[in-house]
């Protein structure tokens, strides 16, 4: 096992702090009484959550603060829930713009839904940027596929295999 970079550990309490606080964020917003006491444009966007994207939310928070607890124990399992964090930002962002745009005040709303976006998906790319993973689009369907940890993909077959199939394959 490779020594981390100096950079890793402060990422990691960073990302750690920052998920904590996105988990107790959830649970306040679950309470009706805290919620109430929250700018217009929140309350607008909690009013009008379905449960899907509280399904999403949940995810989005509890699955950022596996994947951050895990990445410090170097677990590869941490790439996964990370990336399974960005899908669930990304859900609760495009629902939290679409509810709140129409309410004063959403400036707040989609300053902290860019925030929260942009926090994932840094730490989506800090954690495959060794590993990698390959998505793969064909017929409105996306397909995963993640490669050896050396960053090289086996033989370079997966990549030729997608293009014969007329998938569309993008290595992140």
């Amino acid at each position: 096992m490779t020594k981390p970079s100096r950079a890793f550990w402060p990422i990691g309490l960073f990302c750690v702090i920052w998920n904590a606080l996105g988990c107790f964020n959830f649970i306040l917003q679950m309470d009706p009484g805290a919620a109430a006491d929250l700018p217009a444009a929140y309350q607008a966007v909690i009013a009008s959550r379905p449960g899907w994207v509280t399904a999403a939310l949940s995810i989005a928070v509890f699955g950022g603060l596996l994947g951050c607890v895990l990445m410090p124990l170097r677990r590869a399992t941490a790439r996964l829930a990370l990336f399974l964090s960005l899908i669930g930002v990304a859900l609760t962002m495009g629902h939290a713009l679409w509810a709140g745009a129409a309410v004063p005040g959403s400036l707040s709303v989609i300053i902290s839904s860019a925030m929260s976006l942009a926090v994932v998906t840094g730490l989506v790319w800090y954690t495959h940027r060794k590993a990698g993973l390959i998505c793969c689009v064909k017929n409105a369907r996306l397909d995963v596929l993640w490669y050896a940890d050396d960053g090289q993909i086996p033989d370079g077959t997966i990549l030729r295999r997608l293009r014969s199939m007329g998938s569309i394959g993008i290595k992140l």
